[in-house]
């Protein structure tokens, strides 16, 4: 039987014999169908990370847009995968997905990133993180990464910035709409196998769309591993997984002016955890990830300028966790949210308002007893246009915590500025607070929690340009720097020989510059996107937590000082080709810098060819990983997976 390497190299010269070979006729005759529209400026780009509609031109701090384009044109299936190339974002990962993969922003902790659902937090009350490998993307539409702190738009867990992501609209429905069908499968050289099936209809005045996911898979990729006198090439064990996903979205339209919409997603991971490679066998051990998230939302326009959204929200996630035979953790979080919000558009003033109520509850045998949390929340924000060359961005926020018996108010100011009328040149500038809530870990965890902790704290400040030159190339550039001073940050320190407690005694800071170029071009038959972006990072811990502490003014760990993205894409006819290059630099791997992970260098690309027959259309996508065969590791002692590859086919009615 060929192996899948044998295959992908054919179809590698398959497709690349049909590029060189192929005619100026089209398999999809008339230009406009094709799902791509490439050629749009960022500067008609409207993000909504303000909690209003703005250009990302006028916005006060970096914003960066993933759309469906950018979305399908990477490798993987998981959120992770996709964020992957985000500049602004680490990824710290403890392997391939389904394994745990955490963001990291500005050289912040993954609790110091929020992560948004359709306007719904996803952080937990329990320990303030989301896995990014919980979430498939055949259930996102864009995702809008903001680069600094927004804990006067969001509250809580935004010091570093803010993931929002907005799952798939299926668009206002007709009467002779047809049932839309999608299928696609996919297999890795590791095994690794993916069936999706996708249906969506419309009728009278309802949209309709669902979606089932199965994957599974033994997880077994090669790595190499040093065990003192060389590197000798092992196949990672005890990784298989099994995940399950099901989407439902219904959208009603009463009329013209409103939409009521549903939006439910259940997840199922099973999955073995390889644990630390150290040349032994380690402990078998396992997780069980079971979530439900159900977002119900209402919109309505009252007239051109004023409009109100309503959503409420429920969190049904379970987890277990064991290492055989020692421990077996249980974790059962809930949480319902209920937000509303008000925006209006008067011309030179845009005002967004709003109150959130959230209610979060954890049940586990490894806290101190059930607990609860109640946080109230009002928010305000505005636009302000003194000219068509500068723009003031004012907003203010309230949380009040019922376990913490404690208030707390952010703000921010920033403002947007065009210098020259006759360049398309905006400066951009922003200082505010932010802060994040105690976990309830570091509350409730039993014989160790602490409840007089008060909240982690910062101070954002950020100032940056971006330049655009629709006319020569869709040329678009862009640069900034970014500090954060953090204080009251949450460290655990010895109580007894064998118990920790938490202790607001932390402080930190980080610097973060970054630059960023983008061109898009069409030359006739041939649409070419080329990206790069460099960041450079400083993070250190500024405080004792005791008078010899060898932390002291050290980097913050698992964070890159310097770190490289670049993409490029080449559109054909129906035949398309992506390449991703990853660099990150140098990163201790412990809190004393004594432990280093040299650089590493990561080529990935794929290459695909979309056809049609009749009203049946389909794509062959061939995905390599790891080009290079790069030797790294993202975390310590979990080694990441050498060349790999993945053949994908699906079809679409």
């Amino acid at each position: 039987m060929l192996s899948i390497k044998t295959v992908c190299i054919f179809l590698i010269i398959y497709l690349l014999q049909n590029c060189a070979n192929a005619t100026l006729s089209r398999v999809v005759s008339d230009p406009d169908s094709t799902e791509y529209k490439f050629n749009y400026s960022l500067e008609q780009v409207v993000v909504t990370a303000g909690r209003m509609e703005t250009k990302v031109i006028h916005t006060p701090s970096r914003i960066e847009v993933l759309d469906k384009i950018k979305l399908s044109s990477v490798n993987g299936s998981r959120l992770a995968d996709a964020l992957s190339m985000a500049y602004p974002l680490v990824i710290k990962s403890y392997g391939i997905v389904p394994a745990l993969n955490m963001p990291g922003m500005n050289g912040m902790g993954s609790e110091h990133t929020l992560v948004i659902l359709d306007g719904i937090k996803m952080n937990s009350a329990q320990n303030s993180v989301f896995d990014l490998s919980l979430l498939p993307l055949e259930s996102i539409e864009r995702i809008e990464i903001q680069g600094n702190g927004a804990g006067s738009l969001y509250g809580s867990d935004a010091m570093a910035g803010v993931i929002s992501v907005f799952t798939e609209y299926n668009g206002i429905p007709t009467n002779d709409n047809f049932l839309n069908v999608n299928f696609s499968s996919s297999r890795t050289s590791y095994r690794t196998e993916k069936h999706l099936l996708k249906l969506s209809k419309g009728f009278k005045g309802i949209s309709a769309g669902m979606f089932f996911n199965r994957e599974n898979g033994r997880g077994n990729y090669e790595y190499y591993f040093n065990d003192g006198t060389g590197n000798i090439l092992k196949e990672r064990s005890n990784s298989s997984f099994s995940n399950f996903d099901f989407g439902l979205t219904l959208q009603f339209f009463p009329d013209s002016l409103s939409r009521f919409r549903l939006f439910s997603i259940y997840i199922s991971q099973e999955k073995e955890l390889p644990g630390l490679e150290t040349g032994i066998p380690s402990p078998i051990s396992g997780q069980i990830d079971k979530n439900w998230n159900s977002i119900l939302s209402y919109y309505r326009l009252f007239s051109s300028s004023v409009s109100l959204n309503a959503s409420l929200g429920f969190q049904n996630n379970l987890q277990r966790y064991w290492i055989r035979p020692l421990t077996n953790s249980v974790y059962k979080n809930l949480a319902t949210s209920f937000q509303t919000h008000l925006r209006a558009d008067f011309n030179d003033i845009k005002l967004s308002a709003g109150y959130e109520f959230m209610n979060a509850k954890t049940e586990s045998r490894e806290l101190a007893s059930l607990v609860n949390r109640n946080v109230h929340s009002a928010f305000f924000s505005s636009e302000v246009n003194i000219s068509d060359f500068i723009r003031f961005f004012p907003s203010l926020r309230f949380d009040n915590y019922s376990d913490l018996s404690k208030e707390v108010i952010t703000g921010r100011l920033g403002v947007n500025i065009r210098p020259v009328k006759s360049l398309n040149l905006h400066v951009r500038a922003n200082i505010g607070t932010n802060f994040r809530a105690p976990t309830f870990n570091d509350l409730y965890w039993k014989d160790s929690g602490n409840r007089d902790l008060n909240p982690e704290k910062s101070t954002n400040s950020e100032v940056g340009a971006i330049l655009i030159f629709p006319r020569f190339l869709n040329l678009t550039l862009e640069g900034g720097y970014t500090y954060i001073n953090s204080v009251d940050k949450i460290v655990w320190t010895p109580k007894t020989a064998f118990i920790w407690t938490p202790k607001n005694i932390s402080t930190s800071y980080s610097k973060v510059a970054f630059a960023n170029i983008t061109t898009q071009k069409s030359f006739n038959e041939i649409f070419v996107s080329l990206s790069g972006g460099v960041t450079f990072t400083e993070a250190r811990k500024t405080s004792r937590d005791f008078p010899t502490d060898p932390s002291f003014d050290k980097y913050i760990f698992y964070v890159p000082r310097q770190s490289i993205k670049a993409s490029a894409q080449f559109i054909w006819n129906s035949y398309g080709l992506n390449f991703f290059y990853t660099h990150s630099g140098m990163r201790f791997a412990d809190m004393e810098n004594k432990i280093t992970l040299p650089p590493h260098n990561i080529l990935d690309a794929n290459i695909f060819w979309k056809f049609s027959l009749y009203k049946i259309g389909g794509e062959i996508r061939l995905e390599a990983n790891n080009i290079t065969n790069s030797d790294f590791q993202v975390i310590s002692g979990y080694p990441m997976p050498l060349r790999n590859y993945l053949i994908k086919f699906s079809l679409n009615y």
